[in-house]
C-alpha cells in the first residue's frame, strides 16, 4: 500500500514557500498533475523542476492554501535529490516528486 493511491489523490502542493491544493493523479504507474496555467505554483514548478505532495488532516489548512498564503514558518526545508525542496511543518507525510 502506498501513500498515493489509484485516481486522484487531494493534497497540499508546495513549491517554494507556496502552497496549494491540488490533485495527484495516479494511473498506469505514473504521476500527473492538473495545473492552473499563469498560477504561481505552476510557474515554480515550471522553474524550479520540483514539488513536494503534503497528506494532512487538517480541513482549514486546504481553505488557507485555497484562499490565501500561509506564513513563511508553516514551511519546512528539506533536501531531495540535491535539490532544496518545502514541505508543510504539520504534514502527516510527504513525498517529494521531480516535475
Amino acid at each position: 500500500m502506498g501513500l498515493l493511491r489509484e485516481g486522484i489523490n487531494e493534497v497540499i502542493g508546495t513549491t517554494r514557500l507556496n502552497a496549494a491544493p491540488m490533485g495527484v493523479i495516479y494511473r498506469g504507474g505514473r504521476y500527473t498533475l492538473a495545473l492552473f496555467k499563469g498560477s504561481h505554483t505552476a510557474e515554480n514548478i515550471l522553474r524550479d523542476g520540483w514539488f513536494v505532495a503534503n497528506l494532512i488532516y487538517d480541513p482549514v489548512i486546504y481553505v488557507g492554501t485555497a484562499f490565501g498564503d500561509l506564513s513563511f514558518d508553516a514551511f519546512v526545508s528539506l533536501m531531495a535529490d540535491g535539490m532544496e525542496m518545502h514541505r508543510l511543518k504539520s504534514a502527516e507525510a510527504w513525498i517529494a516528486f521531480r516535475a
